[in-house]
């Protein structure tokens, strides 16, 4: 388990990424920021969670639904190598990383928008 610990797994991320390690940390502390401050804007204003929460779930969704398919091609594998649940759960795994960058923007935008009508 000393395998498990955070520096050895942010050398092993930053092995992965490489030269796109920096690039994702900024994006990740961009896409947080950005939530933070359209739940503050929405609370300030008594605009309720409710609506820009559904709209990134639901394109969170389809995003993650849209992109597991297509996890066993980057890889150079074929999509019926996606044989036993354990497959399908990494598959989702991988693809629920775009679903959540794409949920975070469309909550940004869509709490944004909606405080800009209000």
């Amino acid at each position: 388990m000393s395998d498990m610990h955070p520096l050895v797994l942010f050398a092993i991320a930053r092995e992965s990424l490489g030269a796109l390690f920096w690039p994702a940390v900024v994006l990740m502390l961009l896409l947080a920021l950005g939530v933070l401050l359209a739940i503050v804007r929405a609370l300030r204003r008594g605009q309720g969670l409710r609506g820009g929460l559904l709209i990134a779930l639901v394109v969170g969704a389809v995003v993650t639904a849209l992109i597991t398919p297509l996890i066993p091609t980057w890889t150079h594998a074929a999509l019926s190598d996606l044989r036993s649940l354990v497959d399908v759960a990494v598959a989702l795994g991988l693809a629920a990383i775009p679903g959540l960058l794409a949920a975070s923007l469309a909550f940004i935008v869509a709490t944004f928008v909606g405080a800009a009508r209000a």
